[in-house]
């Protein structure tokens, strides 16, 4: 991935500005303060870890239905398609299998690829600062040129003839045709007008289309997503930062976003990695997989979700995929 000063000076900023959470988050287990050196009450913070599958994944209406194997070492990206089956990339390799974890094809993609898109006429790919779609038998159908000269794909989402595509490297949302070609982008920040821009800490910044037709856009170092129309007007947003799990914590959450048929969003954080789901209006409904499955890392957990609801989760520390379905409540 490029790096540039703008990453390196955004960083720096983030750091400056953290530094107070990341006390706070951390102090308690020992990592900035020797042990025999105990805290004031006052200093003392625990995160909410209110995020075991006994606790917590009947309240989310999932019940897990199995796992699969990719034969990745790791999942980067990972989407569901419209014929019922899943691809998965990682490690320089994209492989399409069905639910069960049958193989159906596999084929080396640039190690660079973050993101994926499964529709009907292929398999979109952000790879490093551009776009790439292939064919379910692994053919190259196209290649864009660069989106910008800083640019770093982390996400696509498609609505009829356009696709959305967010790039970390700039912060802006580009909307492109069918080919991938860019025709405008939004998200700049103007203070004339009150936009801020997109707040990107890390290269992770996530976007999904919604039943209701609007685009949300995760603003991770706000810890918020937001809905955008298709010309880029902020229409609504919700999220907040917060110890308590009904909220983001860390420098930059969530890290990945997927939307259920029903309108409820799924949600990945990364650092203390959480998978968890959230009602249309953004009130939360429970955890599916805590920090007591997935662990605590810098990699959050791959999302997607199905035609038919069901959540598919990929373990962050090896190559494998959990799926989730819905529990139909009376």
């Amino acid at each position: 991935m490029k790096q540039t000063g703008s990453w390196v000076a955004g960083l720096a900023v983030s750091t400056v500005l953290l530094a107070g959470t990341a006390l706070i988050v951390w102090s308690n287990r020992g990592r900035l303060w020797p042990e025999s050196i105990p805290l004031a009450p006052a200093f003392t913070y625990e995160v909410d870890r209110r995020d075991t599958r006994s606790a917590c994944v009947v309240r989310a209406g999932f019940a897990e239905r199995g796992e699969f194997d990719t034969a990745l070492t790791s999942i980067r990206a990972l989407a569901a398609g419209p014929d019922g089956l899943v691809a998965a990339a990682g490690e320089g390799m994209l492989v399409v299998l069905d639910t069960n974890g049958t193989p159906v094809k596999a084929w080396a993609v640039p190690s660079d690829t973050r993101c994926l898109l499964y529709v009907k006429s292929g398999i979109w790919a952000g790879v490093g600062d551009h776009l790439v779609q292939w064919a379910i038998d692994g053919r190259m159908l196209q290649q864009t040129p660069a989106l910008a000269s800083n640019a770093v794909v982390t996400s696509i989402a498609g609505s009829g003839d356009h696709l959305f595509v967010a790039d970390a490297g700039t912060k802006l949302v580009y909307v492109c045709d069918s080919t991938g070609r860019v025709e405008r982008a939004f998200g700049q920040r103007n203070p004339t007008n009150g936009v801020e821009g997109f707040l990107i800490p890390s290269p992770y910044f996530d976007l999904a289309m919604a039943p209701d037709g609007l685009l949300r856009v995760v603003d991770p170092g706000r810890h918020r997503i937001e809905a955008y129309t298709a010309a880029g007007d902020l229409e609504v947003a919700w999220g907040r930062p917060a110890l308590e799990v009904e909220g983001f914590c860390g420098c930059c959450n969530p890290a990945h976003l997927a939307v259920l048929p029903d309108g409820r969003f799924v949600t990945s954080e990364k650092g203390l990695r959480r998978v968890k789901v959230y009602d249309a209006k953004g009130v939360f409904g429970g955890v599916i997989l805590g920090t007591d499955i997935l662990g605590e890392g810098a990699e959050p957990a791959a999302v997607a979700v199905d035609a038919a609801g069901r959540v598919l989760v990929a373990l962050p520390d090896g190559g494998k995929v959990r799926t989730y379905e819905p529990i139909e409540r009376r």
